[in-house]
């Protein structure tokens, strides 16, 4: 009979126990249920100390930092305009967050849940042809479509508190900041009361703000685009060609040397050795034509790991970056020219992969000489924070390249050719 009472006794306190877990994996739950409403409204409201308040990262966490990036209106006014820092904070407003409840693992003092972010489908209004900024903030404030965004959440509890520790695609969901072209300020808004001071009838600014026609004539200016249009005639074939040959839009249109004037860069096929060059182009007003300032060869090939590119600029340098090679032998060159298209300065990194001991040994060299990789990561390194604007890219810097923080600023993209021939034709206007 004491048996019986005893297995009883065990029995009850077993199931008291379990209620008890129960009500505490509920309870857990219930905030992480409230942490992740909290987060969406907070991303909603592109409000990244609403974010971070969420978080259990302090101020020198690289999350922490990229969260404030990615969340800085004032940063995207700077770099694309208040209308285009507008567009960004617009399709954030529109972010939800769906998960499952029943989603939610909890283990002991950790948890995690996947989540799909649901905003508006950004992609179907700005990979399109467009005039401006202003028509594509009403255009995409009209867009009923819907995208998706995979992400996973990891949480821990921090003092009584659910915290979030890990948001493992954060990235992913501002695809979007590489999708305008960017704009260092606003345009030049000419006042009629006022005499032009360059007694020239004023003209209208381009809409995107990324040519401001008023500081040149008019006519020097469409002189330039005239000119831009015939050799994109001259090379349409094989433009076209490097197009189906590597799948790539292949056309950029950006003002490098901050003259008033767009450059003109293209990749364009030589049928050789079955390789892409690439053409950056100025407007010469002296010979009334478009001179071809820098020539890259082999930049993409169909051989070996095909060749990689990243060009971008500083306010006074243009870098060309190039690498390429073997399994067992990879170089990265990178040529530095001033805003006068002289090359200043040439580095080289070699890694030459041992298969027998299976490990990499470097080398890096500024021009012909020798230097230490203290040396090499410290030039490139003041190159890349320096950065203004990437023009042109074909990959993403690795984390242990001394490239990698381009991938915090902002970008340009290719256009196909017709997309581009679109462009020019539009700027004339």
């Amino acid at each position: 009979m004491k048996i019986k009472k005893l297995t009883a006794l065990i029995i009850i306190f077993s199931m008291l126990f379990a209620f008890a877990g129960c009500d505490k994996t509920a309870k857990s739950r219930s905030q992480i249920e409230k942490v992740i409403e909290e987060y969406s409204e907070a991303l909603s409201d592109f409000d990244s100390d609403a974010v971070l308040d969420l978080t259990a990262w302090d101020d020198s966490d690289e999350e922490y930092g990229l969260v404030e990036l990615r969340l800085d209106y004032d940063y995207y006014k700077e770099g694309y305009t208040k209308t285009g820092a507008d567009i960004y904070k617009y399709i954030m407003s529109t972010v939800k967050i769906d998960y499952k409840s029943e989603d939610i693992d909890i283990k002991d003092n950790k948890a995690t849940v996947k989540i799909k972010y649901r905003l508006v489908d950004w992609e179907s209004v700005l990979g399109g042809t467009y005039p401006d900024y202003d028509y594509l903030l009403k255009q995409i404030k009209k867009c009923k479509d819907t995208t998706t965004v995979k992400d996973k959440l990891t949480f821990e509890l921090v003092d009584g508190e659910w915290k979030i520790t890990k948001i493992q695609n954060f990235e992913d969901l501002f695809r979007f900041i590489y999708s305008l072209p960017y704009n260092s300020s606003d345009p030049v808004i000419v006042n009629p009361t006022e005499p032009d001071p360059t007694g020239t009838e004023p003209t209208e600014s381009d809409p995107t703000g990324i040519i401001p026609i008023e500081t040149t004539t008019e006519a020097f200016y469409r002189e330039a685009i005239d000119s831009y249009l015939w050799t994109l005639g001259q090379e349409k074939d094989a433009i076209k060609r490097t197009e189906e040959l590597f799948h790539v839009d292949s056309v950029g249109v950006y003002d490098i040397n901050l003259d008033g004037v767009p450059e003109l860069y293209y990749l364009t096929e030589d049928r050789r050795d079955f390789s892409a060059k690439m053409c950056i182009c100025d407007y010469n007003e002296y010979a009334g034509e478009t001179i071809t300032e820098i020539e890259i060869p082999n930049i993409m090939y169909m051989a070996a790991d095909g060749g990689y590119y990243l060009i971008f600029a500083t306010n006074s340098e243009i870098i060309v970056c190039c690498s390429g090679g073997e399994a067992d032998s990879w170089h990265v060159e990178t040529d530095v020219y001033d805003l006068k298209w002289q090359l200043k300065d040439h580095y080289v990194r070699n890694e030459i992969y041992d298969f027998d001991k299976e490990s990499y040994t470097y080398e890096y060299y500024r021009g012909n000489k020798k230097i230490s990789a203290n040396d090499y990561i410290s030039a490139i390194g003041d190159l890349v924070d320096r950065t203004e604007i990437i023009l042109a890219s074909n990959y993403t810097p690795s984390s242990n390249e001394p490239e990698y923080a381009l991938v915090y600023k902002p970008e340009m993209y290719l256009m196909s050719y017709d997309d581009a021939v679109d462009y020019l034709n539009y700027l004339k206007k």
